[in-house]
């Protein structure tokens, strides 16, 4: 697919990943919140790194692409709760330290990776109903709860070696995010249903959820046929869900 290649090119362009197929998850990650809507649904992704390690930036990048993106470092949980329901979009959470101990955002979160989780706030009007389901990235130095945890895709960053790449700054007057963004659109209009119907390729090591949570990864990647991309995310697939 010439949009994943774009994607990830990008991506590789202003972040140094650890491997490469941290690249690859966050590459087809961008992809699927054009999907999310029309799936059961999608895994959360985890930038987790020490200060100085670009979690900022990957996720100034990733709002730049991924579909509806609200970024932010300061919202409430009610705002959160707001904000997934009202754009249907890709909430990029960063420094969530804060909001990670958060009962009612954790709640959100706890349910929010499934089509049709809900979100019941009172108000002086009365019980309101929001939908929490949508892609979300979190980025923290400190790991997540276990069973936040195994609704992520963890990413780890650290800080970048190549000097160029780490002065290579994420900022609105490049025209790779407009052209990209443009070529996802059309991407989504014209393949979603190619993927759909993708069958979700069996994974030996994924079981329950792990099985959910790399599936839609999984079929995406089989849907785009990226030589070599699917046995290599399978194999780190069955490597991340090892207890």
């Amino acid at each position: 697919s010439a949009v994943y290649s774009e994607v990830f090119k990008t991506l590789t362009k202003y972040v140094e990943f650890c491997r490469e197929e941290d690249a690859a998850v966050l590459s087809l990650y961008v992809m699927l919140t054009y999907l999310a809507h029309a799936l059961d649904s999608v895994p959360y992704v985890k930038l987790e790194g020490v200060k100085g390690s670009g979690k900022t930036k990957t996720c100034s990048a990733l709002s730049r692409l991924c579909f509806n993106s609200v970024f932010t470092s300061s919202l409430t949980s009610a705002a959160v709760t707001r904000c997934v329901d009202g754009t249907r979009g890709t909430l990029i959470a960063d420094e969530m330290e804060g909001l990670a101990s958060n009962g009612q955002f954790s709640q959100l979160l706890n349910s929010g990776y499934r089509r049709g989780a809900t979100t019941i706030r009172a108000s002086s009007k009365g019980l309101n109903v929001y939908s929490s389901y949508g892609p979300k990235i979190l980025a923290s130095i400190e790991s997540l709860n276990p069973v936040l945890a195994s609704r992520t895709l963890l990413i780890t960053l650290s800080p970048a070696a190549d000097q160029v790449k780490s002065r290579t700054m994420v900022t609105d007057v490049s025209d790779d995010w407009c052209r990209l963004r443009g070529m996802l659109y059309e991407w989504v209009l014209t393949d979603w249903k190619r993927v759909i119907d993708t069958p979700i390729p069996e994974t030996p090591g994924l079981a329950n959820r792990g099985a959910e949570l790399w599936g839609t990864v999984l079929q995406l990647a089989t849907a785009i046929e990226v030589p070599n991309l699917v046995s290599k995310l399978a194999a780190h697939a069955a490597r991340s869900a090892a207890p």
